[in-house]
């Protein structure tokens, strides 16, 4: 620096004026300032001009036309004044003008040259701008003019690229630093946070020697970013147990990853701190802490908040509408909208959304259009693609789907996939499949990989039991490589996060989770739980789809928060995925009998559950007002079926009265479909008797309230009800549909008759579905379960094009029946036509070897999954190959396997161990794996039954009683056995020790004559080790020739041809006493015997049973 300019420098930092200015000043003070300068004569000379033109611009954005009117009255603009015209417009609102005075610099007639401070602050102006050619041809100047080596430039790019998103170009940048000084390395953690490389971000960030608050700041909230929530939080404790001082921007951070998390009490704590530590409330911070109680579900919290909040802004008052309409407050919303208008806040496009929102959650309908309108019209505003997708999801919601696609057709722009969702959601709720497979289609367009379109289209075709486009869309999906996204709950308990994920079991206290689920589930059926397990795919048994609902994390997270919260405090949950219906209505009457508030965000809106009611509950109630106010509104049919759909999935009876009433009073009773959903309702909630007068009172019956009762008097345990229903469909004419022939043979396999499952099959044939594929696929599944595999196989091989649901069906008879050599071939032969497995297909191969001992098949088929086929094992593939290692006596074996497993043991784990045990008596290791069980299962009477067994037939009669007496104690009663044989189109039941049967005399006459030639012709001895008592050996024979399927086959040899196989269910497992007879009376009676028992088929023909002696 010259003298001279060290002269003047000191004449400018002593003259009291400039250090006045210095200060802050008002607009009117800095032009007194500037007349006292001018007057002195100190602006003569162009250097001050520059340190003056400098602290007017810096004071404040607003005076930078003053500054830059004072700068053209220089003579000779100073590079120094240029320069602070430069800093102080890149940091203003127009930080493009910045540029202007650059281009000064280049035409100066002076030789001014752009010097390190220059480039610096281009560069700040194009991060601010995001303007990504403008900051390569800058960076490209710095390297030109040789500033690329300047620390400040360098980290100001640094800064440039992570604005951008380049981060491979901010590591370039880094790496060309030689040595990096703090701030340098605070910018590259603040970049690759940024940009989403926490790890990368992390790594630096330990390795400085020197942490300050941006850089402390700058991680937690790179990992609030990419979601990692909870670490963000555990940074922040760690932040402060370092003594850092924490900011306003540290705990925006902080607010948000409790946002993510749905963490209240975190979120609690958090404004405490912000409280007890007195940091300033700024309007962003404001706007944060009502954003973290609105989107955690206190939304009293989040108005105290608003209310209490001395300036607020446009983003302030948006939060809170956002909050209201996301908790289902609509009404209140557009309360708090006028609201804000009347304190003169001008509303922004963001605002809109929310108030769109809010009219779309009460139905308002007409308000929303008017709010859409005035955005244009009164407030200048364009409207977005947000907005249309909220107007189209308000009239969608409504039931208007015809004006919902008629405004996507008018948008001005390309509509995307989050509109088309809305209306595919509504194609659903009203099911118009049409539409439905519209939506589908166009979102599968835009997002090819979308799980969610494919699972809702899949769901729309299940509703309308289309099952063959339900399959063909689940192939869809495994062809393209699409799957769906894992459920995941969150909740918060004490002040820690637990997550809990769809079927799985390594949460800590996972046994103690899963105990108080069972006295729920318990509880649940008492009150007349019926599982909606249409969100299951088809390929399942019932039962194993109500399994497949009790795995979802919600469940988890409700059982959790009941063991671990008190009573009066809610339990809040934040879900990723939408809630499914049967978890809406599980949650529903949980609220009711546990007397809990439960509160589910998922990934669209709130679900408050209380007292047995739900959202459902305050659409009634505006339902009720409206209907009873002067506007005249009257719902019509679609309001109505919207409103008992709601309750059927609730499972909530008393809403769905109410609901009836108001059907009534507006006079739409007479519409079909909306009597056929109040039947719907009423079967589904165990009332068969109003489900019966209405239909009684339908004057007009079409084939949908057919099927609605063949359906329901099916779920309630009535199914020859409901053939009788089938049976009168078709006298007056009707023609069965798909839905009617799967509920038929759903009814087919409940009663158990092979001859009217023939006819049916017949009938299918007759009214031409033998090419549906979902149809013949029930067909093959009802016959396998019958015991007529032959027939399965048949419906099999006349199957056109069977797809992967249909020989999974197969692959699975076979492996029920114990055919496991076929079962292989068949699994080959799916493959080799270029099927591809799912694990459903693994577990039943997995089965078909273990019940055909086929270990080394097995241990190749379960490598195989995953090396091959990508298939993780889950927890049944685990239960099978440990059955498949104890049925070949590999006892030592399976037990190794289950300390291996990456997850925690299930139920279905151990009890095969168990049963492995009974059969090669090892007392000890069936100690280990009944006590498991105890544990997992303390309410289920079998495990104790099996332990008991195991110790009876190694003689320990001591052990055996203590088990009994055990059981007694816990009020465990052990199930009666009875056995199921068909006779002249009729069911014989015949239950142990039960001799009422009309033909009993004939029953004992040959059950004697059988057991005399046993002994003669076999020198056959009972097995009265499977007798738990210790009594004499003539009394344990005794009782146990009264066992269910011994009478049932005495019956069986009685009346069935000896042309017919005598098929024969059991509802227990086979005893080794029983299983031996069934052998030695097919090969002195030269008969086929089937028995189907709780487990699998054994077919028994001379002297052998399918299953190698091993059960």
């Amino acid at each position: 620096m010259a003298a001279d300019d060290v002269i003047v420098m000191s004449r400018i930092v002593k003259h009291p004026a400039i250090s006045l200015l210095d200060s802050g000043t008002t607009f009117k003070e800095i032009r007194q300032i500037h007349a006292k300068l001018y007057v002195d004569g100190t602006l003569k000379d162009d250097h001050l001009v520059g340190q003056f033109v400098k602290a007017v611009a810096l004071s404040d954005h607003t005076y930078l036309d003053y500054a830059n009117q004072i700068l053209d009255r220089s003579d000779k603009p100073t590079l120094f004044a240029l320069n602070s015209m430069i800093r102080a417009h890149c940091k203003s609102p127009v930080p493009e003008k910045s540029f202007d005075f650059y281009s000064r610099i280049l035409s100066s007639g002076n030789g001014l040259k752009p010097d390190n401070y220059t480039v610096n602050f281009l560069v700040q102006a194009c991060t601010g701008l995001g303007m990504r050619e403008t900051g390569l041809q800058v960076h490209g100047m710095t390297i030109r003019r040789g500033f690329d080596n300047d620390p400040h430039v360098q980290t100001g790019l640094i800064s440039l690229y992570a604005e951008l998103g380049c981060l491979d170009s901010c590591h370039k940048v880094f790496n060309s630093v030689s040595y990096p000084d703090f701030v340098c390395r605070t910018a590259m953690v603040t970049a690759c946070a940024r940009c989403g490389d926490v790890a990368f971000a992390r790594k630096l960030f330990e390795g400085m020697p020197e942490k300050d608050p941006i850089a402390w700041n700058a991680m937690i909230s790179g990992y609030a970013q990419v979601g990692e929530s909870r670490e963000a939080l555990n940074l922040f404790h760690l932040m402060q147990l370092e003594g850092v001082k924490v900011n306003g921007v540290s705990m925006i951070s902080v607010l948000s990853a409790c946002t993510q998390l749905g963490a209240l009490d975190q979120g609690r704590w958090a404004h405490s701190y912000i409280e007890r530590n007195k940091i300033k409330i700024t309007v962003r911070l404001g706007t944060t802490l009502v954003d973290l109680y609105a989107k955690c579900g206190d939304m009293d919290k989040a108005m105290e908040v608003f209310w209490g909040m001395e300036e607020k802004n446009v983003y302030t008052w948006s939060s809170a509408l956002n909050g209201l309409a996301m908790n289902g407050f609509g009404e209140k919303c557009l309360k708090l909208f006028s609201l804000m208008k009347q304190d003169g806040v001008t509303p922004n496009a963001v605002t809109f959304v929310s108030v769109l929102r809010g009219c779309s959650v009460v139905g308002f309908v007409d308000e929303g259009q008017k709010h859409f309108d005035s955005m244009r019209n009164e407030f200048g505003i364009e409207p977005q693609l947000d907005h249309y997708g909220c107007l189209v999801d308000l009239y969608a919601r409504a039931g208007r789907l015809e004006d919902a696609v008629s405004i996507i057709q008018q948008m001005p722009m390309k509509a995307h996939a989050a509109v088309w969702s809305s209306l595919l959601h509504a194609s659903r709720m009203y099911k118009n499949l049409e539409l439905g497979v519209l939506a589908s289609k166009k979102m599968l367009e835009l997002e090819t990989s979308n799980h969610g379109a494919y699972v809702l289209l899949s769901n729309i075709y299940a509703d309308s039991d289309d099952w063959d486009n339900v399959s063909h869309v689940r192939q869809s999906m495994k062809s393209k490589g699409v799957r769906k996204q894992p459920g995941c709950s969150v909740m918060e308990v004490n002040g820690e996060v637990h997550e809990f994920f769809v079927g799985d079991k390594s949460h800590p206290k996972y046994n103690e989770i899963d105990a108080v689920w069972k006295d729920i589930s318990r509880r649940l059926r008492l009150a007349g739980y019926k599982a909606d397990t249409t969100p299951v795919m088809f390929d399942i048994d019932e039962e194993e789809k109500e399994d497949a609902l009790c795995l979802h994390s919600e469940k988890a997270a409700i059982a959790f928060g009941i063991m671990s919260l008190k009573a009066d405090v809610p339990i809040r949950i934040v879900k990723n995925l939408r809630v499914c219906g049967d978890c809406h209505q599980v949650s529903m009457m949980i609220s009711k009998i546990f007397n809990r508030e439960i509160i589910v965000r998922d990934r669209n809106r709130f679900h408050h559950f209380k007292d047995g009611r739900g959202y459902l509950g305050k659409c009634f109630e505006v339902l009720s007002r409206m209907m009873r106010s002067e506007v005249g509104f009257r719902p019509n049919e679609v309001t109505f079926l919207s409103m008992i759909s709601a309750c059927v999935h609730g499972g909530n009876k008393e809403e769905g009265v109410c609901i009836h009433g108001l059907v009534m009073k507006s006079g739409v009773l007479e519409e079909v479909k909306v009597v056929n959903a109040l039947m719907n309702l009423y079967g589904k909630t165990g009332d068969l008797i109003s489900s019966c007068k209405l239909f009684e009172d339908l004057s007009v019956k079409n084939l949908v309230s057919w099927n609605t009762m063949i359906v329901i008097h099916l779920q309630n345990g009535l199914a020859e009800e409901g053939l009788a229903y089938f049976n009168m469909s078709r006298w007056v004419g009707l023609k069965p549909d798909q839905a009617t022939f799967l509920a038929v043979l759903r009814v087919c396999e409940d009663i158990g008759v092979v001859r009217l499952s023939q006819g049916i099959h017949g009938l299918i044939m007759f009214c031409g579905f033998n090419a549906n594929t979902c149809i013949t696929t029930a067909l093959l599944d009802l016959y396998a379960k019958l015991g007529r595999l032959e027939d399965s196989s048949t419906v099999f091989l006349e199957i056109t094009s069977p797809d992967s649901m249909a020989w999974t069906a197969m692959l699975a008879a076979y492996a029920t029946h114990g055919y496991g050599r076929d079962a292989i071939k068949h699994f080959e032969l799916m493959v080799h036509y270029g099927l591809s497995p799912d694990h459903v297909t693994f577990t039943h191969l997995l089965n078909a070897c273990s019940h055909s001992g086929l270990v080394e098949e097995g241990r190749y088929y379960f490598e195989t999954m995953s090396k091959r086929y990508r298939i993780e094992p889950r927890l049944d593939h685990y239960s099978c190959m440990v059955d498949l290692m104890g049925r070949s006596g590999l006892l030592q074996d399976a037990y190794g396997l289950i300390k291996e497993m990456p997850m925690e043991p299930s139920s279905g784990v151990w009890g095969a161990l168990l049963g492995a045990c009974r059969v090669y008596k090892d007392t000890q290791l069936g100690t280990k794996a009944a006590k498991r069980l105890f544990e997992l299962e303390p309410r289920d009477g079998r495990n104790y039954i099996m332990l008991s067994n195991i110790y009876s037939a190694s003689g320990l009669w001591k052990d055996a009683s203590r088990i009994r007496n055990l059981m007694k104690q816990k009020g465990l009663v052990r199930a009666s056995g009875y056995s199921y044989i068909e006779h002249g189109n009729k069911i014989h039941k015949f239950v142990v020790g039960d001799w009422s049967h009309p033909e009993s005399e004939k029953i004992q006459k040959k059950l004697k004559e059988i057991r005399k030639k046993m002994k003669s012709e076999l020198g056959f001895k009972s097995r009265t080790e499977f007798v738990l008592h210790d009594v004499d050996e003539d009394v344990k024979e005794e009782m146990i020739n009264q066992h269910s399927e011994k009478i049932a086959m005495a019956f069986g040899l009685l009346v069935i041809s000896p042309m017919e196989p005598i098929i024969i269910r059991k509802n227990l497992r086979i005893c080794g006493d029983c299983h031996e007879t069934a052998k030695a009376i097919s090969l002195i009676e030269k008969r086929r015997i089937i028995i189907r028992d709780s487990k699998r088929f054994h077919h028994f023909l001379e002297g052998s049973c399918s299953c190698r002696d091993y059960w």
